[in-house]
């Protein structure tokens, strides 16, 4: 299946690093506490979201990636909304847990690793890109965001995955 991503430009890149430039979106999102099944939690509103259980009863056409983050003691999950959003609104949502958000253009860091998404292979991936981004002049803006393009039923080796990381260049002063 085919679902529409989020577009973005690359501005640098050096196997597998990437950076990219990221146009204004929107997400629907949802922050529980962390605790087990936050994930699949999270996913579950934001899906009766966009099936339909939403102001105008409308569906939202299913698109990638799925975002997750961290926020303190929350578990932040983010469906990316269809670009024909972009200057249009939103449904407001019927469930009180998701919010809908704009989120201005920005310049992210990118790792892509196939396979499972374990917390210690994530964990490791983000090392890796946070070295490659000091080692370039980079600093980080956020925390680092998991973002998912494939079913959790995919084969762990066909799933595209990346940590994504808000940055800035340090500019050298003369």
């Amino acid at each position: 299946m085919s679902y529409e991503s989020l577009d973005y430009e690359i501005i640098e890149k050096e196997n597998p690093f990437e950076i990219r430039l990221y146009e204004e979106y929107n997400v629907a999102e949802v922050a529980l506490e962390k605790g087990d099944k936050m994930d699949s939690a999270g996913f579950r509103h934001i899906f009766n979201y966009i099936s339909g259980r939403n102001a105008n009863k409308e569906s939202i056409a299913m698109t990638v990636p799925v975002l997750n983050r961290e926020e303190g003691s929350k578990y932040v999950t983010s469906f990316v909304m269809p670009k024909k959003y972009k200057d249009k609104p939103l449904p407001l949502p019927d469930d009180p847990e998701v919010k809908i958000e704009k989120v201005p253009q920005k310049k992210m860091a990118a790792y892509r690793f196939s396979g499972s998404v374990l917390r210690e292979r994530v964990t490791k991936h983000e090392k890796m890109l946070s070295q490659w981004l000091e080692k370039k002049g980079y600093h980080k803006l956020s925390e680092a965001r998991l973002a998912r393009y494939n079913s959790p039923f995919s084969l762990p080796i066909l799933r595209r995955n990346e940590i994504l990381i808000e940055v800035e260049k340090f500019e050298k002063k003369s």
